[in-house]
């Protein structure tokens, strides 16, 4: 039984690998588009009536969820939660420095920090 329990770490190392491996084959070549579009198109320079506007359309936060959804749909069935959430994590981790770093470079007016 204690070499069974040996066993253990090695076998969650090679998990491991095999998601990062997924994740790195599959999901991360299509990250790196991801924020420049769900951003295409979309302006902070606004007025009071370009700011209602954006503020009723929401076009970042609706692409957002539609390309999220559509790039993680099928993994959550297939892992189970831990594994998602390592997948999950890994996303987070690609993401998260270049989103920073797009936003920070766009240009706002006034009104347009508000949306």
């Amino acid at each position: 039984m204690a070499s069974f329990n040996n066993l253990i770490p090695r076998f969650r190392s090679t998990l491991r690998a095999g998601i990062e491996q997924l994740f790195n084959q599959l999901l991360r070549p299509k990250l790196r588009m991801f924020i420049p579009d769900v951003y295409k198109d979309v302006s902070y320079v606004l007025d009071d009536d370009t700011y209602a506007t954006a503020e009723y359309n929401d076009v970042v936060r609706k692409r957002f969820i539609k390309a999220w959804e559509g790039l993680v749909e099928g993994y959550k069935d297939i892992f189970t939660e831990s594994n998602f959430r390592l997948f999950f994590g890994l996303a987070l981790d690609v993401l998260v420095r270049p989103w920073e770093k797009f936003v920070m470079a766009l240009k706002y007016s006034e009104v347009g920090h508000l949306t």
